[in-house]
């Protein structure tokens, strides 16, 4: 039977295997980021009753 462990992972297979693993987490906390960000600058706009600019699919 073959050993399913065939022994310790080479440095480029450490890079891939942590870019897998960080990669959608960091991706997913930038997201998060830019998000808050985009929706406290319109509350501020619209606290200082600025209309705030709409894309034609976000409706009235």
């Amino acid at each position: 039977m073959t050993p399913l462990h065939l022994g310790a992972l080479h440095a480029v297979e450490w890079v891939m295997f942590l870019a897998l693993l960080l990669g959608p987490v960091a991706a997913l906390a930038a997201t998060v980021v830019v998000v808050r960000r985009r929706d406290e600058r319109e509350a501020a706009l619209e606290e200082q009753h600025v209309p705030v600019p709409r894309t034609p699919t976000e409706g009235s």
